[in-house]
């Protein structure tokens, strides 16, 4: 591979200079090298079509994409930002780290025409400079935001779009293939003047910055046959030219890379399930650079050591065929190579012209044959295994020697093609497609790790191969597939609502109902909250059964952890305060890596308990005591062990697994601890752990209303009625029931909580919100999701109820009284005079009886308005979200809906069994 990489290098200035030459006249005679590939695009004209570039840059990968066809931005070297006038980063992952994952991508599309016409159109060639899509003359890309603040990009504003906007940042072009110009559409050098298909395509493309989504872009096309003739066995593919390198520091690396095709992954649910994922992958042959010495260990922003792939996400239906094919293209034929199946040899001839090759596809017929080949191409490492691969069913191409094929299999200027159909389309008719573009972390895990690879050698090759981890690739390849179509979801509510399995008598859905959703996992669901006031006080209560019960519909975890209590004054959700928060008590775990050489953060949530069982078996004196090695001991006193075991483990003292009942520790299904001999030192290897918690660990039994009531019971006096004795000790004997664990989750009781809110003033209302939180998925590197406050937020008055406020004979008090129009109540409390805050214009009532009637009259006599306690109206607004208050408010509008005008008027206010009582309004306009 070293040989081959020079060899590039040192052929680069010669095969420029014959480009400059002849590059039109013998293009065929063209190697690519990293400083004259073939621009796709040049600046367009005012007579052009209004081709743009814009950039996806709010998630951790950032990929340029267009309306014309192509995505990528020529290793980020090539193609200006449009809104900031700078190199448009290409494929950049991890976003800002400078290294590149594509040179162009693009749209293919084939099919025939009049049943004899083979037509291609491509957003580009990638070998020839043809590209035969374009934007109109008049439509430009147009962006939109699910974030309420709106986007910013240099000079581009992205508005927010409650209604339309899918993510963070949306993206949709439009552009066709019809244009024929020469002098915009540059002819193709094998067929001659572009024929087009007809066609229409609209590209919308989606990204977030959410842990779960911020490593993929989704790809929606709305393929419309825009002719008069039917597209009959129509293909699609994507084209990628990947080049994994950082171009600031890394010349050469774009001649290194490897492809191949992924089928299914370990599935989240641990092994012997596997997550079908069936993505196209690409990426650098070792995570290594040329031009630098990693040493031991990868260099962030330097080492290439991703991975990036393409999936289908949305076909019109299941009964399509795809098609995974890769090569090297080269101007000489017996190194322009990609592998083909015996069984299509006699498709091939004079399809591959001018010269025979078997890698690079020119023409619209060559093109669509391997658009349409039914073939999944062996995995390019693997490619220099001649004779396996030829008794398997794939040519042995003699053509390229053995030397030569070595040095494609170990890492080359690889392509690849993902593609699928047939498909018809009518005039008039739309084909919709989704695709996911997407990158993983960490593919190649040590840098040494391809030093032993040997092309020929099939031990080799597969014990690299086995050293490779798709794990974070193939997570975010279901992740995207998930955030389009949500597992378990019944979007069309026709009853479907996913495939799933039945896995100890859990149903757990791994597909959606094929219908988009473009929503990502949620936080546990928030609980409905029920209020109790008093005068200066309000206690917040809850059941929150179904909220810890529920399980992630990602990854079929119950993952809740806690609740947080907020408030605010005006509602708005960035002005919520945190009260107090409560969660489980639980610990987070982190592993040493050996190879990576670092701590990894492992497993979420592990309860005292949980550890003390998994652990207690690796005491060294079998739990005995005194113990000589208590250093080494999990439990300083095995029989009484407490938080303070877990925590003394820390990163600089970590816990180190002695293996004393057994050599390996299963921790998950999807980790385990280990004690090994190390080959090549004959050392005995231990792994090591260390713990944190995870979130406060403020106890939630804290906040449970049977604890509350034992606390209030102990304080309660002997000098009782026997009643309240026996009241009294059932509360305490409760209380002892659920410390104890009597009391447990099968019992509703268990999730009953409350929170006590005083020394509120009794006028000033607030909106008190209870979210819930989970904790997160270390794996997708998924922080943990809260929901909004807004999701159950409501405004209470800190005033007595009805039956207080009527038996204490409080009197019906009316403000602002006078109330001026002129006059700023913005600050007033629950009347916000700004109409952009959510309490309104608004004249207020407290001290209400219960079952009261409010009426306004004129001083004629007239009734203005009637509001009942509870009654749904549109002439008044609520002011607050609790019914059974003492509270009302007026929004100054008549029975009928009309503005009141200025002027005197008197209220009466009504309740069964209390005396009516009467006062007077003044309203100034």
């Amino acid at each position: 591979m070293s040989n081959k990489k020079s060899k590039s290098l040192s052929l680069k200035i010669i095969i420029v200079a014959a480009f400059l030459i002849s590059a039109f006249t013998h293009s065929e005679a063209r190697m690519k090298s990293d400083n004259h590939k073939l621009p796709y695009k040049t600046p367009s004209t005012a007579a052009d079509p209004l081709n743009q570039t814009r950039v996806h840059n709010v998630g951790n990968m950032w990929l340029s994409i267009t309306n014309y066809g192509q995505f990528g931005a020529q290793d980020g070297r090539g193609i200006r930002d449009g809104c900031t006038g700078l190199f448009a980063p290409s494929c950049q992952f991890p976003a800002g780290s400078g290294i590149e994952y594509l040179y162009i991508g693009a749209v293919w599309i084939g099919a025939v025409v009049n049943d004899t016409d083979t037509l291609v159109s491509v957003g580009a060639d990638g070998w020839q400079a043809v590209s035969e899509m374009n934007a109109s003359t008049t439509v430009p890309i147009i962006s939109r935001t699910t974030r309420p603040a709106g986007y910013r990009h240099g000079t581009c504003v992205t508005d927010y779009d409650s209604v339309l906007a899918i993510s963070e940042l949306d993206f949709i072009g439009l552009y066709y293939d019809t244009i024929t110009d020469p002098s915009i559409v540059g002819a193709d050098p094998i067929d001659g003047p572009h024929v087009p298909l007809l066609m229409e395509i609209t590209q919308k493309s989606y990204s977030w910055s959410y842990d779960y989504a911020k490593d993929f872009v989704l790809f929606d096309f709305f393929i419309k046959n825009i002719g008069p003739t039917r597209l009959k066995n129509l293909f699609m593919g994507i084209y990628i030219d990947a080049d994994v390198y950082n171009p600031d520091h890394d010349g050469g690396g774009f001649a290194d890379d490897i492809c191949g095709f992924r089928l299914a992954v370990t599935s989240t649910l641990g092994p012997p399930y596997e997550d079908t994922i069936n993505v196209a992958w690409i990426a650098d042959n070792d995570g290594r650079t040329v031009a630098k010495s990693e040493g031991d260990v990868f260099q962030d922003n330097l080492s290439p050591t991703g991975i990036t792939g393409t999936r289908v996400v949305r076909s019109p239906s299941e009964d399509i065929n795809y098609s995974f094919n890769w090569w090297v293209s080269n101007g000489d034929p017996k190194l322009d190579f990609g592998p083909w199946r015996q069984q299509n040899l006699a498709r091939r001839p004079n399809y591959f012209v001018p010269n025979g090759q078997s890698g690079t596809p020119e023409s619209d017929r060559s093109k669509y044959f391997i658009m349409s080949n039914n073939e999944f191409d062996y995995d390019q490492l693997f490619a220099a295994l001649a004779d396996i691969w030829e008794r398997e069913g794939w040519v042995d191409q003699k053509q390229i020697s053995p030397t030569n094929l070595a040095d494609v299999a170990d890492g080359y200027d690889t392509r690849y093609l993902l593609s699928f159909g047939p498909f018809t389309v009518d005039p008039d008719e739309t084909l919709p497609l989704t695709l996911g573009y997407v990158a993983g972390k960490e593919f190649h895990v040590g840098p040494t790790d391809f030093n032993a690879y040997t092309a020929t050698d099939s031990a080799a090759v597969f014990n690299y191969y086995d050293k490779l981890d798709f794990t974070a690739f193939g997570v975010n390849a279901q992740w995207a597939s998930w955030v389009y179509d949500n597992p378990g979801v019944d979007t069309d509510t026709d009853g479907f609502r996913g495939k799933f399995r039945v896995i100890a008598g859990d149903t757990i859905y791994y597909t959606g109902d094929g219908e988009p959703d473009f929503k990502g996992p949620p936080p546990p669901p928030p609980p409905d909250l029920a209020f109790e006031s008093e005068s200066g006080r309000v206690k917040l209560k809850w059941n929150g059964r179904k909220t810890e019960e529920d399980s992630d519909p990602f990854t079929n975890e119950i993952d809740f952890e806690g609740y947080r209590i907020m408030l605010s004054r005006t509602g708005l959700v960035t002005d919520y305060a945190l009260l107090a928060s409560y969660d489980k008590i639980d610990y987070r775990l982190h592993y040493y890596d050996k190879v990576k050489k670092r701590w990894v953060y492992k497993l979420p949530s592990l309860s005292l308990d949980s550890l003390i069982t998994l652990f207690q078996q690796d005491d060294p004196c079998g739990g005995s005591r005194p113990c000589p090695f208590d250093t080494l001991s999990f439990c300083l006193d095995p029989n009484n062990c407490t938080a303070v075991d877990v925590l003394r483990w820390t990163q600089k003292h970590p816990y180190v697994y002695q293996a004393t009942a057994k050599d390996t520790l299963e921790i998950s299904p999807s980790f385990k601890l280990y004690t090994h001999r190390d080959e090549a030192t004959g050392q005995l290897s231990k792994d090591s752990v260390f713990f944190d918690i995870q979130d406060w660990n403020q106890d939630l039994v804290q906040l449970k209303t049977l604890y509350k009531e034992g606390l209030v019971a102990d304080t309660t006096r002997d000098t009782l009625t026997v009643e309240a004795r026996l009241r009294r000790d059932l509360l305490k004997a409760r209380r002892d029931s659920l410390v104890n664990g009597l009391i447990g989750p099968n019992d509703d009781r268990y999730y009953d909580y409350e929170y006590d809110i005083p020394g509120l003033a009794p006028s000033q209302p607030a909106y008190l919100a209870v979210t819930t939180f989970d904790y997160g998925n270390p794996l997708t590197n998924l922080a943990s999701l809260e929901t909004s406050a807004l999701a159950n937020s409501k405004l209470i008055y800190p005033i007595d109820s009805p039956q207080k406020a009527a038996s204490l004979g409080k009197k019906v008090v009316a403000y602002p009284n006078p109330y001026k129009i002129t006059e700023d109540y913005s600050n007033f409390p629950g009347s916000l005079d700004d109409p952009s805050l959510p309490a309104g214009r608004k004249i207020h009532f407290i001290n209400l009886p219960p079952d009261y009637t409010i009426k306004v009259f004129t001083l004629a006599g007239d009734e203005v308005v009637s509001i009942k306690q509870g009654q749904s109206r549109t002439n008044n607004c609520a002011a607050d979200d609790n019914p059974n208050d003492a509270h009302d408010t007026w929004c100054l509008l008549s029975n009928n809906s009309q503005a009141v005008v200025s002027g005197i008027y008197l209220f009466t206010v009504q309740a069964p069994g209390v005396k009516t009582q009467i006062g007077k309004l003044v309203i100034i306009k």
